[in-house]
């Protein structure tokens, strides 16, 4: 049998028929590699995001995954495929109104919706967490605190130093440093692209 993609190696979980299964991707196929938790352009309520890249030789559906911090946990939810390309970046955002969000082009906005019940996710400015999970597996995690060493800073977010993009490197605030690029009303970050070496 030959296959148009490159396969996700993952484990299966448990077989149903000869074609369908469940099977559990591994920790570390997306890592979060920038966000933004105080945007200064636009208000937090609007312009909070973060961004996860694909380790992975395939794309990967992330709709159906979980976003979670201690407080909340919010469902990717929408009707067809959310898909972060192979070797690539998407943006997940508060809001998907580029002119709302403060120029960001995302893949998928979490916001508050009533049917289904789905909370809006929030990224606090000075200690939070960021957690993605499919099924029972955590994907990846960051908890950040500017008490522990994590640069926030208004209007800046914060990069993922791309030879750290694995999910225990970016459990680190060392591992990270503050973005220099501006992108869309004029705060700094590279939401969707390539992100800069940290010094």
């Amino acid at each position: 049998m030959k296959f148009p993609n490159p396969l996700i190696k993952g484990t299966l979980i448990k077989r149903y028929k000869r074609f369908l299964t469940d099977v559990e991707l591994e920790s570390g196929d997306i890592v979060i590699s920038e966000f933004m938790a105080n945007p200064d352009m636009v208000t937090d309520k609007n312009g909070e995001w973060f961004e996860v890249y694909n380790t992975t030789d395939a794309p990967i559906d992330i709709n159906g995954w979980e976003i979670q911090d201690d407080k909340t946990v919010h469902v990717i939810t929408a009707s067809k495929p959310v898909l972060v390309p192979s070797k690539g970046y998407a943006v997940l955002a508060k809001k998907g109104n580029k002119t709302e969000n403060g120029g960001v082009l995302a893949l998928y906005a979490y916001e508050k919706s009533s049917d289904p019940p789905n909370p809006t996710f929030l990224i606090n400015n000075d200690l939070d967490g960021i957690r993605l999970k499919a099924g029972w597996t955590v994907i990846d995690h960051v908890n950040y605190a500017v008490d522990a060493g994590w640069p926030i800073e208004a209007g800046v977010a914060l990069q993922l130093d791309p030879d750290q993009f694995d999910p225990m490197s970016n459990d680190s605030p060392f591992s990270w440093c503050l973005a220099t690029s501006p992108y869309g009303n004029g705060d700094l970050g590279t939401p969707g692209s390539p992100n800069s070496a940290c010094p």
